[in-house]
C-alpha cells in the first residue's frame, strides 16, 4: 500500500503543477478531458500493477519465511547431529583406550609366559616358575598328578635254569622260561642276583615300564653277549590285560646273569 502511494503522489505532483501553469481559458478545451481520461488510465494501470507487486511481494515473504523456518529445523537437527557424533567420538575414544591398554596387557602377559624360538612361541616355564610363587605350585601339583606313582617291571628269564632275583632287596623266584610282573615304584629300582653286584635301573614317565632279560653266561673263551641292546621295543603279552597296569612299548633291555 505505501508503493501504491507514494507512485500517486508522484503521479499527481508531475500532473498538478502542469496543469497549474497552463493558462486559464476562457474557452472549454476538450482536450483536457482526453488527458484526464488518460491520466485516469494511467493511474489505474500503476494501480493494478502495484496490487500485482504486492501479490508477488507478499507471496516472496511467505516463501521466505518458510524458508527461514526450514532453516532454523536444519540447524537444530545439524546441532543434534554434532551432539551425537561429539557423544559418538567421546565412545570410540574410551574404547579405543580400553582395547589400547587391554592389548598392552596381553603383551605384557605373553612375554612373561612365552618366549621366540625360531619362528613359533613355546611356553617360558622357568621363568613364569622363578618369578611367581603360585604358577611354582600349581606346576608342582599338576606335575604331581600327572605323573603314576607306580610302574611295572618285568623279569623274562631266558637260562634254562631257575634264578633269584632281588628286586629293591625283595627276593622273587623266576623259573626258567617264566616272565613276571612286578609292580613297583616310580624312580630308582635295583636289582641283585645272588652273588652278583647290584644293578640300578629307572623307570619313569612316559611308559612306566621296563623289561630286563636273563639271558645264558657264555662258556669261558666265548665272546660275551653286550650287556644292553639299543633300538628295538617290545610289548610283552605278559603285560596284555594285567590289572590296573595299562600296555606300553616296553625296552627290550639285555641283563646278563
Amino acid at each position: 500500500m505505501l508503493v501504491r502511494f507514494a507512485a500517486l503522489a508522484a503521479i499527481l505532483a508531475i500532473a498538478i503543477p502542469a496543469a497549474a501553469q497552463t493558462p486559464q481559458s476562457t474557452t472549454y478545451d476538450k482536450s483536457q478531458d482526453t488527458r484526464l481520461d488518460q491520466l485516469e488510465k494511467q493511474l489505474a494501470d500503476l494501480a493494478a500493477r502495484v496490487g500485482t507487486t504486492e501479490g508477488k511481494v507478499t507471496d516472496i515473504d511467505r516463501r521466505i519465511a518458510s524458508l527461514t523456518s526450514s532453516i532454523e529445523a536444519l540447524t537444530d537437527v545439524t546441532k543434534d547431529i554434532d551432539s551425537r557424533l561429539k557423544t559418538l567420538d567421546e565412545k570410540m575414544n574410551t574404547l579405543t583406550t580400553r582395547s589400547n591398554t587391554e592389548l598392552t596387557t596381553m603383551q605384557k602377559q605373553l612375554g612373561d609366559i612365552a618366549r621366540k624360538d625360531g619362528d613359533s612361541y613355546v611356553p617360558n616355564i622357568s621363568a613364569a616358575m622363578s618369578t611367581s610363587d603360585k604358577f611354582r605350585q600349581e606346576m608342582e601339583t599338576v606335575v604331581n598328578r600327572s605323573l603314576k606313582p607306580a610302574g611295572a617291571l618285568l623279569l623274562v628269564n631266558k637260562t634254562p635254569d631257575a634264578k633269584w632275583v632281588y628286586v629293591n632287596k625283595s627276593p622273587y623266584f623266576v623259573r626258567p622260561g617264566e616272565r613276571i610282573q612286578l609292580n613297583v615304584n616310580v624312580g630308582t629300582v635295583t636289582t641283585q642276583l645272588p652273588g652278583e653286584e647290584m644293578q640300578t635301573w629307572s623307570i619313569t614317565a612316559p611308559t612306566y615300564q621296563l623289561s630286563l632279560d636273563m639271558i645264558p653266561t657264555p662258556a669261558a673263551g666265548a665272546v660275551a653277549a653286550p650287556v644292553y641292546t639299543a633300538g628295538r621295543y617290545i610289548s610283552p603279552a605278559v603285560l596284555d590285560g594285567v590289572a590296573g597296569m595299562p600296555t606300553y612299548p616296553v625296552s627290550d633291555v639285555i641283563y646278563g646273569y
